[in-house]
C-alpha cells in the first residue's frame, strides 16, 4: 500500500530524526520539506544537512506548502474532567436512596384504603328506612366520657381496650361521612368494597366481618373463628396437613385457613342455609364438640365424622372403662 509523504516521513529511522539544539531544530524542518518534495529519505538529509549548514535564515528558505489532508482520522471520544478536590462552593449530589421493598402487611393495608376510598364515594340512602334505624344514639356514645361507655361494656371482658377501640371508630365514621355516624351506605356497595372497608377499621378481623357482612347486611359468607375451624378438621370438611393432626388439636387447620377453603364452597349456598349452618357450628362447639372433651358418642355427627370413626378422645375412654 502506498503511503503519503507525511505517513512515511513519521515511519522513518529515528536515526534521521534531529536530536537535540536549535541546528537541529532547523535541519528537522528541511528534511521534513524535503520528504514532502519526494525525496528519498538519504537525499532529504542530506539537503536538510546542507540547508541547515548556509548562512541564510532557514525560515526565510522554506516555501509556503498547502497542508495535506490526512490519510485517516480517528475520533477521540472527550474524557469526562473529574474534580478530585473537595469544592466547598460546589455541594456534592447526595446518592439517592434506594427504594425500600414494602413488606406483605404494607400492601395489604394499602389495598384495604384503596377499597375503603372507593366504598366511601357511595351516598348514604335517603330517606333511611325504619327497618334500619339505630337502637343506640351513637352521638351520645361520641360524647360520653370513656369511663362511661366501659361501664356499659364490662360484662363482655376486655371493655377498656374496647371502649378505646368504639369511641375512635366513632371519630373516624363521622370525619369520613361529614359528622353523620352512619354505615348505610355500605348496603349499596359491592360486597369487595364492604369487606375492604369494614377490614380497614381498627380492631376488624376477618370473622367479625363476616358476621357483619351475613348477619347485617345479608351478603353471601360463612364466618369463621376457632371453634367452627376445629369442628370442620374433625369433620374432615377441611383437608389436614398430616394424619396425626386428627389426634393433636394444636395442630388443627388455623381459623384463617378454613376460611379461605370453605369460602368458595360455601358461599354458594342461599342465606338462609348459611345463617343455620353458622349457629348449628356455635352450638356443636359449645355441646358437643369441645376442645379437650368432645362428646363423640353423643354427638349427632358421628357416623360422618372422620375423628369419631378414628375413636374420638371420650369414645375411648368410655370404652376402655366399660362406660356407656
Amino acid at each position: 500500500t502506498m503511503k503519503t509523504p507525511i505517513e512515511d516521513a513519521f515511519a522513518t529511522p529515528p536515526e534521521y530524526l534531529p536530536h537535540v539544539g536549535f541546528i537541529s531544530a532547523a535541519v528537522g524542518a528541511q528534511w521534513y520539506l524535503a520528504r514532502l518534495r519526494g525525496l528519498r529519505a538519504s537525499d532529504a538529509a542530506a539537503a536538510a544537512m546542507a540547508a541547515a549548514a548556509a548562512p541564510s535564515n532557514v525560515e526565510d528558505e522554506i516555501p509556503e506548502v498547502t497542508p495535506m489532508a490526512p490519510a485517516f482520522h480517528v475520533p477521540i471520544a472527550a474524557t469526562p474532567v473529574i474534580n478530585t478536590q473537595n469544592d466547598a462552593s460546589t455541594p456534592l449530589a447526595e446518592p439517592q436512596p434506594r427504594a425500600k421493598k414494602k413488606t406483605k402487611t404494607q400492601i395489604v393495608r394499602e389495598e384495604l384504603a384503596a377499597l375503603a376510598a372507593a366504598a366511601l364515594e357511595t351516598p348514604d340512602p335517603s330517606p333511611r328506612p325504619p327497618s334500619t334505624r339505630d337502637l343506640i344514639d351513637w352521638n351520645a356514645v361520641l360524647k360520653a366520657p370513656i369511663e362511661d361507655v366501659v361501664e356499659c361494656i364490662r360484662c363482655r371482658g376486655m371493655h377498656f381496650m374496647l371502649a378505646r377501640r368504639i369511641k375512635n371508630l366513632l371519630r373516624r365514621i363521622a370525619s369520613e361521612r361529614d359528622g353523620a355516624l352512619s354505615l348505610e351506605f355500605l348496603r349499596d356497595v359491592p360486597t369487595e368494597l364492604a369487606r375492604g372497608y369494614l377490614l380497614s377499621l381498627e380492631g376488624y378481623g376477618v370473622k367479625t366481618v363476616s358476621c357483619i357482612l351475613l348477619l347485617a347486611l345479608y351478603r353471601a359468607d360463612f364466618p369463621v373463628d376457632v371453634n367452627v375451624g376445629r369442628i370442620m378438621a374433625r369433620l374432615g370438611w377441611v383437608p389436614l396437613e398430616t394424619e396425626q393432626a386428627l389426634e393433636e388439636l394444636s395442630e388443627y387447620a388455623p381459623e384463617p385457613a378454613v376460611y379461605t377453603f370453605l369460602r368458595e364452597r360455601l358461599n354458594s349456598f342461599g342465606l338462609q342455609t348459611l345463617f343455620e349452618l353458622h349457629y348449628h357450628m356455635i352450638t356443636m362447639g359449645k355441646v358437643f364438640c369441645e376442645k379437650r372433651t368432645p362428646n363423640c358418642r353423643a354427638c349427632p355427627l358421628q357416623d360422618m365424622c372422620e375423628y369419631a370413626s378414628c375413636g374420638g378422645k371420650r369414645q375411648v375412654n368410655a370404652t376402655a372403662t366399660g362406660g356407656p
